[in-house]
């Protein structure tokens, strides 16, 4: 009898690796298949029960959290695997509860292109309260009765929506069905060793049930569905779809005339819609990408990337001022959860008791059954299931936090209200800074301007695995010099580090001593804006021009004008006393006013010929600028001392110094 660890073959090919209890499979083991498709997780009585991944390579499907006798059941989340398309920004992903291999209970249908079903199903269906939020970001929240809205009309645009809504190809990729029919399609699958038999099967099935959960959620038909479709696509060309695809009310509470100007910034949006897709496009795909199975959307890092590439990015407007400006907006809020996140999902959706049961009410756990099954009744009975303050707020500057294509939209929108926040006779409405940055900053530097070089990414992406590693290190160390840890904005997390507060931090560390290191406060300054806009930065105000306009403005601070100025004075005193010996000569009747005595002369200084010359005045000239860096430099200090990073920037920061002190 097995008992222990040990890897048995199954005359089919398929292999299992893993604990043994009595003869059966018990305990944390890997069954892969004779298709390719393997289970690595938890098992008891010959059969996947506890925590477990499922991948059926198959058909590109993955599934990983709770199984009971083989089925999913408990908290779990089923991913479709499936290429990128232009209209996809997801992947198509169930993450809730689960029994016998259905959806049933709480959870959360995520769709490829944005949209999103979050509340209560049985046994595959939507059913009971709910929202479903549409493409553009427009929601139903109701009742829903087998996987259709109750008593609501649809309007033209979300029947259009829902008929061209992408469907998932097989959505819990197994067929959990108890009639004697299906049973007899699992054993069939099992004894042929196919999980991949049982997931064609199950796939089939779940496809058609995805096309109802997504079309049918209107409770309209398809011939219906297609009319409303093209009497939609009429009207577009009439409408502009940004009046639904953003919210940027909060923002005309500023305006004086906040429908017209609202109404301007929708048609600016509509004539650049081609320019901003082409943008999303590249930056979600080829900008700092940012691998992850989950997503094919653009990242808040990346909407970051696209602000500094347009020099949108300066002290007087950070990333943390754009963060905290996004998610005023009502629609911006877009949370990706996953089968690690069952403690967040549960409190986001009221489950009140966490367990395995299929609604967040407990469910049995397995226990040890004495017996022995023989190799092969143990393969044949083996039934692929799946086949065919608060720490878990929202934190405002999630980098990876999921930005859909409209929530982009909204972002340039808003990202104009940040630029000049401080206000501009020259533009005096939103919709005239929205029009000014597509001219002077998207339209020439979006994509064309490379913030960051390729050697750049490389090092950060390279770097960023070990700040990875000592990540709660990090986030102490950021934490504890932050006047901000742990601050809280509309209920989300709120924490930045001051520039002033970074400067403590590093003074601490005596990194800026002379000895520790050659760092200077300089050298920091301009790490800290390596990403801003040129103009307005340390960098620029020392630019040489900045100097000799200073020179200008100062002249006698330059020796050889002192010099010059010295001897025209001394030449102007000289001739003064000339005039007045000459009146006193006058008054005497004396033809001839007497000589100047000639005054003690000083211990002349040593006549320097012109190399010296040279060579002194040069020093001199360095000296100086050295002394009006110094005081730029300390101007500059006041006038960044209160500007804030977020903890990407920290991370990025940190790179740069280890750089700079190893060269």
């Amino acid at each position: 009898m097995r008992h222990g660890t040990g890897t048995l073959t199954y005359k089919n090919g398929s292999v299992y690796e893993g604990q043994w209890e009595r003869g059966m499979k018990w305990g944390q083991g890997k069954m892969t298949y004779a298709s390719g498709n393997y289970y690595d997780g938890q098992w008891a009585n010959n059969k996947r029960n506890g925590q477990g991944t499922m991948f059926w390579l198959t058909s590109d499907e993955k599934y990983e959290g709770n199984w009971e006798d083989n089925f999913q059941s408990g908290f779990g989340a089923h991913i479709w695997l499936d290429g990128t398309t232009d209209s996809k920004l997801l992947r198509n992903r169930y993450v809730g509860y689960w029994r016998l291999g259905q959806r049933h209970g709480k959870g959360t249908f995520y769709y490829s292109n944005g949209s999103k079903y979050e509340g209560e199903w049985k046994e595959n269906f939507k059913h009971g309260a709910g929202t479903f939020t549409f493409e553009d970001g427009t929601q139903y929240v109701g009742p829903f009765e087998n996987d259709r809205m109750v008593n609501r009309a649809v309007p033209q645009k979300d029947a259009a929506a829902l008929a061209l809504q992408p469907q998932a190809g097989g959505e819990e990729g197994q067929t959990g069905k108890k009639d004697a029919k299906g049973a007899g399609a699992k054993k069939a699958g099992a004894k042929k060793g196919g999980d991949a038999a049982a997931s064609s099967k199950a796939g089939g099935k779940a496809a058609s049930g995805a096309a109802s959960a997504t079309a049918g959620a209107s409770g309209l038909g398809g011939t219906t569905q297609s009319r409303f479709a093209a009497g939609r696509a009429k009207k577009e060309v009439e409408e502009n779809p940004f009046r639904k695809l953003i919210d940027i009310s909060d923002l005309m509470e500023l305006e004086n005339s906040p429908e017209e100007t609202l109404k301007e910034v929708q048609n600016i949006l509509l004539r650049h819609n081609s320019e901003l897709k082409q943008w999303y496009r590249i930056y979600s795909r080829k900008i700092e990408a940012h691998k992850c199975e989950e997503s094919f959307a653009m990242t808040l890092r990346q909407v970051w990337r696209f602000l500094r590439d347009t020099h949108l990015v300066s002290a007087n407007s950070t990333l943390a001022q754009f963060d905290r400006v996004y998610n005023e907006g009502v629609k911006n809020h877009f949370t990706l959860l996953g089968s690690k996140d069952q403690d967040k999902f549960d409190k986001m959706y009221g489950v009140s008791k966490p367990g395995t049961g299929a609604e967040g009410e407990g469910g049995a756990s397995a226990q040890p059954k004495a017996g022995n099954i023989s190799d092969e009744e143990d393969e044949e009975e083996e039934v692929i299931a799946g086949e065919g303050g608060d720490k878990d707020a929202e934190d405002t500057h999630d980098a990876l936090k999921i930005v859909l294509q409209r929530q982009f939209f909204e972002a340039v929108a808003r990202a104009a209200s940040v630029r000049y926040a401080s206000g501009s006779d020259a533009l005096p409405t939103l919709s005239h800074k929205l029009q000014h940055l597509f001219e002077s900053n998207f339209g020439p530097l979006a994509v064309k301007n490379k913030s960051k070089t390729i050697e750049d990414e490389k090092a950060f992406k390279v770097a960023d695995k070990v700040l990875e590693e000592y990540s709660e290190e990090l986030t102490g160390v950021f934490n504890h010099f932050s006047s901000k840890s742990g601050n809280m904005t509309n209920g989300r997390k709120d924490s930045t580090l001051q520039v002033n507060e970074l400067l403590q931090m590093l003074e601490k560390t005596n990194l800026l001593d002379g000895k520790t290191s050659d760092l200077k406060l300089e050298d920091v300054v301009h790490l800290l804006e390596k990403y801003y806009a040129p103009e307005g930065t340390l960098k620029a105000k020392l630019a040489q021009e900045n100097f000799e306009q200073h020179l200008k403005a100062n002249p006698m601070l330059l020796r050889v004008n002192q010099e010059a100025a010295a001897k025209k004075l001394k030449a102007e005193e000289a001739a003064k006393r000339a005039e007045a010996r000459r009146l006193a000569a006058e008054e005497a009747g004396e033809e001839q006013p007497p000589e100047e005595e000639e005054p003690a002369q000083e211990d002349p200084e040593e006549e320097l010929d012109e190399e010296a010359k040279a060579a002194r005045d040069e020093a001199e000239l360095e000296q100086l600028r050295a002394d009006w860096g110094e005081q730029v430099l300390s101007e500059h200090l006041v006038y960044i001392n209160g500007v804030e990073l977020v903890y990407f920037e920290f991370k990025e920061l940190l790179l740069e110094l280890a750089l700079r002190l190893k060269d």
